[in-house]
């Protein structure tokens, strides 16, 4: 009898380990599934408010080189032509795509996210001032020169770009809705001056 009990003992503890395994296993698809924008794979804006927050926090309390950051937001221009001319399928390719191209233009802790409809951001982590404008212009060049007819005969897709750093605000009045203020007048001052282009203070 006591050998059966231990074997069952075993066998409960062998399940209950099995059930942890799941349960943590379903925990982190679900912490991924809430973070995560599910037709590009990129941060959605639940992760990007959060981390804006945390970094904007660390400049906030350490002014060193390795807590500034800066803030891009991306809006592809006349995306909605896209969408009535070649349809809501091949948008979803584009978007796919430019995902894609922020992606490879990130260095190693950057934050990439799509905000809504064709709307990205990105938070570049311990950028130094003078370097922002160097990379912002890389990622419009790439869009611009990117093979979007692979997607649809004679489509072509540029992109305008509002870059803050965190440096241009001081701590006093470094916010996350200030960082997002000014890059979001940046990306309208790229969109009136022409499109296709990025607007940085730095």
């Amino acid at each position: 009898f006591e050998r059966q009990l231990r074997d069952g003992e075993a066998l409960v503890a062998a399940t209950l380990a099995e059930q942890r395994v799941l349960i943590d296993r379903l925990s982190d698809e679900w912490s991924r599934l809430a973070s995560e924008d599910p037709l590009t794979g990129v941060a959605n804006r639940r992760a990007f408010d959060r981390q804006l927050a945390a970094m904007t926090d660390a400049a906030n309390r350490d002014s060193r080189s390795g807590a500034v950051f800066a803030l891009a937001f991306f809006d592809l221009d006349r995306f909605k032509l896209v969408n009535d001319g070649a349809g809501h399928g091949a948008g979803d390719i584009v978007l796919k795509r430019f995902a894609d191209i922020l992606r490879a233009g990130r260095r190693g802790d950057d934050l990439v996210a799509r905000l809504g409809g064709d709307e990205f951001a990105i938070l570049f982590a311990g950028i130094r001032p003078g370097n922002l404008r160097g990379v912002l212009d890389k990622l419009v060049t790439s869009v611009r020169e990117e093979n979007w007819t692979a997607i649809h005969d004679s489509l072509r897709m540029t992109v305008s770009v509002g870059g803050v750093h965190s440096d241009e605000l001081h701590a006093t009045q470094r916010t996350p809705a200030s960082m997002l203020r000014v890059a979001d007048e940046r990306l309208y001052a790229a969109k009136r001056n022409g499109r296709d282009r990025a607007v940085a203070g730095i």
